[in-house]
């Protein structure tokens, strides 16, 4: 196809556009790799997916997207974005998906996503943010979804996810989290999955979770966890999967399931995943009762799931724990 800079060519349902092009039959316009330094004025009205990935764009204009009253869908990955404003978002009443990846944003005007009432998910990984304060995503009651690895996060204000009734999924993997407050936690009583993965946590406590009541799955690998105090899983009734590979830990704990509700009668979950590998693990009686789990089929831990034991020096299949 031979296009001319600002002719508009029609061909079975696709117009090109310069630098751009749009698909009338799935009403996708795209404009990526095209060296763009703001948000194109020619974006079509009923445009429902827009793609304006690895471009040049720093900042975008208040009202540059409200004609797009019909797009679902918004990439903005990889442009030179450094904040976010509230002015950003007008008109975008229909939004549900809106993708921040690799840009530069670190700071985030409070109320800056007021604008979109049907965002169900929102992807800020792999950028500088280091501080979420309390009214950063406030407005986002449909939010499902918020992704928030790869960046410099510290700290994490109480309350600062507490507009997020409706969110099942939470990614915080990658960030500088060096320990948790319970009240971070405020509103997510949807929240089925968390990963705090690779952060810098050294501890795994009770009133770490307060609030997540619904948490079916907890990822807390490669950090630097080297204790689980007594009932530190107690605030989980509905825990099914526990990442711990990749810590510091010597044993786990029996005691950190202590007074937990589960719907268990035995004050344990019903079913628990347990990944324990690559920890410098002292494999003794007071691990037993994973063992015994194991058998009685409430935990999922196969033998291979600890490759070595420190202590004795000796596979898991090998030790005799001395139940």
């Amino acid at each position: 196809m031979s296009v001319l800079a600002g002719v508009v060519v029609a061909v079975c349902g696709l117009y090109q556009l310069t630098g751009a092009s749009y698909n009338a039959e799935t009403g996708s316009y795209a404009a990526f790799w095209s060296g763009l330094q703001e948000i194109p004025s020619d974006i079509p009205a009923e445009a429902m997916k827009v793609l304006l990935n690895n471009n040049d764009i720093s900042d975008i204009r208040p009202g540059a997207f409200s004609h797009l009253k019909v797009c679902l869908k918004l990439v903005l990955d990889n442009n030179d974005l450094t904040a976010i404003r509230r002015d950003m978002w007008q008109g975008l009443v229909s939004l549900q998906e809106l993708t921040l990846k690799n840009n530069f944003i670190s700071n985030i005007e409070s109320g800056s996503f007021a604008g979109l009432p049907a965002c169900k998910e929102l992807d800020l990984t792999w950028n500088n943010l280091t501080h979420i304060t309390e009214g950063t995503f406030s407005h986002l009651s449909s939010l499902e979804k918020l992704k928030l690895g790869h960046n410099a996060i510290s700290t994490i204000d109480t309350g600062s996810f507490s507009a997020l009734t409706s969110c099942t999924q939470l990614h915080l993997s990658s960030n500088r989290l060096t320990d948790i407050n319970g009240g971070m936690w405020q509103g997510l009583d949807s929240l089925r999955t968390l990963n705090l993965g690779w952060n810098q946590l050294t501890e795994v406590r009770g009133d770490m979770w307060e609030g997540l009541h619904s948490l079916e799955l907890l990822f807390l690998s490669a950090n630097h966890i080297n204790t689980i105090h007594p009932a530190g899983i107690s605030n989980l009734p509905n825990i099914k999967l526990l990442a711990l590979h990749s810590n510091d830990l010597t044993t786990l704990p029996e005691d950190m399931f202590d007074a937990g509700e589960f719907p268990d009668s035995n004050g344990h979950p019903a079913e628990l995943e347990l990944g324990m590998e690559e920890n410098p693990l002292h494999c003794d009686s007071r691990m037993c009762w994973i063992k015994e789990g194991d058998e009685e089929g409430w935990i999922i831990s196969q033998p291979w799931n600890v490759r070595y034991c420190e202590y004795p020096g000796a596979a898991w299949k090998d030790v005799d724990l001395n139940c």
